[in-house]
């Protein structure tokens, strides 16, 4: 993006209009409910009373009663009501975009690659030559299909030469035919790809198709693109699993446009907090020349921060360890410090164990010359804090670690120390990371269960020390992600004051056992005092 093109956008981002979902507030009494406040001073109550957006009693249902005067009811019948989910780590605009305009080639339903090329044979036919296609499967395809391996060059070029063709496993490894190649400027012999870019060659030195870290070289998508996706899918996806706030990584100004736009027509009920992938999306000196700061917007669209790769997903396609680290440790303490010392937060991720000290490294580096409160965190620390003494650098240092438990489900690898990451004082963040390549991973309950269940019983804790409970998981949904994003002021808890976001689920958690923990659910979800999906 150019620096013109930047500044436009997010400028647009802090004067955009915000009427309609839940700007000028709504009024509700919820009522027969058993609330679950997270909020240690009330933990209970049975009714919650929300007046122009914002909670104003939390209590039983005579205390709402005599202050709810024509206001509208909301029964809860005895379900259980949280807080609003807050999602920090999402690929919003890009899940929707899978879902509206990229072939779904999951496994399951897929075993083969057979079948996986007759949906992408079934969109070429319907596909104006020379427009790309995408396919979109599953982590680790090639040990979860018959074949026992990824496709190559040749049979996608069977499939179609008249269209660029990708099919992803995960979004990670990529697929790619020769329009394709040519297009991402990745099939001249010789030629360096993009730093963290990786082609597998054939013995001629062709490449053979297979290739890592190619996503952010796609084109994006229209505006008018991605209204579409988020308009058709938005709804679904994310609003009716109880996600009130979302922390989005939008991968180019459109994503950005298309969010706010919807939202001042009244189309997007969702909360949004911003975080710009840098690079690609833009220069750090282009962000840094706006002089903005994390949390400028308001409680609907607000900029969150800078996320980046301090390592890549750490082996090839073939599943060959790799050094994939991106920047030097004196290239990164340079970019650490220069946005902290701008006051913005930097959500950075990290696959291993060295590039996840690299970040802790960088943060010690910064808060040397700047010593302030800053909540940087580390996304995917979570999987990565096994030793104690790894783990209270992390306090020490105030970086919060994040995890995705639903990445566990079914996976050969090490399980994260849930436990013992609360245990040891630090304020770990639960996050879906939602990109479209899983099914269903939009989910935070389903994401919560698989927290909360030891592998035996087909969750991700390794054993039934480290297994959550309910109250735990809903504690790094909820307050704890509201403190991720400075945001505890306002949300994370049921509490007067703060923003009317609540869900209710359709099952008392605390009476499940087992995998019926994964079928956890959501009745309503309600933003700002207003009901936004009722089932």
């Amino acid at each position: 993006m150019q620096r013109r093109q930047f500044l436009q956008t997010i400028a647009a981002a802090s004067v955009a209009p915000q009427q309609g979902i839940a700007q000028t507030g709504h009024d509700l009494a919820v009522v027969n409910g058993r609330i679950m406040t997270m909020d240690s001073t009330c933990p209970a109550a049975e009714a919650v009373l929300i007046q122009n957006g914002k909670i104003t009693i939390v209590g039983s249902n005579a205390e709402i009663e005599q202050h709810a005067a024509g206001i509208e009811y909301f029964d809860a019948q005895q379900r259980v009501v949280t807080p609003g989910f807050v999602d920090t780590h999402v690929h919003f605009e890009m899940t929707c975009l899978a879902r509206e305009f990229q072939v779904p080639c999951h496994t399951p339903p897929y075993r083969n690659l057979e079948g996986i090329f007759a949906a992408l044979q079934q969109k070429v036919r319907s596909t104006p030559k020379n427009q790309w296609i995408i396919g979109r499967s599953s982590f680790g395809l090639a040990r979860k299909i018959e074949d026992g391996r990824l496709a190559n060059r040749h049979e996608l070029d069977a499939i179609t030469l008249d269209h660029p063709l990708a099919l992803f496993s995960g979004l990670h490894v990529a697929m790619l035919n020769t329009p394709a190649l040519h297009e991402l400027g990745l099939w001249e012999r010789g030629k360096k790809p993009p730093r963290g870019v990786f082609i597998d060659l054939e013995p001629s030195g062709t490449p053979s198709g297979i290739a890592t870290e190619v996503w952010d070289l796609l084109p994006g998508y229209s505006v008018k693109n991605v209204e579409t996706a988020l308009r058709n899918h938005a709804h679904e996806t994310f609003i009716s699993k109880g996600t009130t706030t979302i922390g989005t990584i939008p991968y180019s100004p459109n994503d950005l446009r298309a969010d706010q736009m919807l939202q001042a027509r009244g189309e997007l009920p969702v909360r949004l907090r911003v975080y710009h992938h840098v690079p690609p999306t833009m220069p750090l000196s282009s962000l840094l020349n706006t002089g903005f700061m994390s949390g400028m917007g308001n409680s609907m669209f607000r900029f969150g921060g800078i996320k980046i790769f301090v390592d890549g997903i750490g082996f090839d396609a073939f599943g060959n360890n790799l050094d994939d680290i991106k920047r030097t440790q004196a290239e990164l303490d340079e970019f650490v410090s220069s946005a902290h010392k701008a006051g913005i937060q930097l959500i950075m991720h990290a696959l291993s164990t060295k590039g996840m000290l690299m970040a802790a490294d960088a943060v010690q580096a910064a808060m040397e010359n700047d010593p302030r409160p800053h909540r940087h965190r580390i996304e995917h620390a979570g999987g990565l804090l096994y030793r104690p003494e790894e783990m209270a650098r992390l306090k020490s240092l105030g970086i919060i670690p994040v995890v995705t438990p639903h990445f566990w489900l079914g996976g050969p690898y090490e399980v994260p120390q849930f436990r013992s990451m609360i245990d040891h004082g630090l304020n770990p963040v639960m996050v879906t990371d939602t990109t479209g390549t899983v099914p269903g991973s939009s989910a935070p309950l389903r994401n919560m269960a698989a927290s909360m269940l030891e592998r035996q019983d087909g969750g991700a804790a390794p054993n039934a020390r480290e297994a959550l409970t309910f109250e735990q998981a809903l504690w790094m949904n909820t307050a704890s992600a509201a403190y991720s994003i400075f945001e505890d002021h306002e949300k994370g808890t049921i509490t007067p004051g703060k923003l009317g976001d609540l869900a209710v689920l359709t099952n008392d958690p605390k009476a499940l056992r087992g995998p019926d923990l994964l079928d956890m659910g959501v009745d309503a979800t309600i933003l700002g005092g207003e009901i936004v999906f009722n089932n």
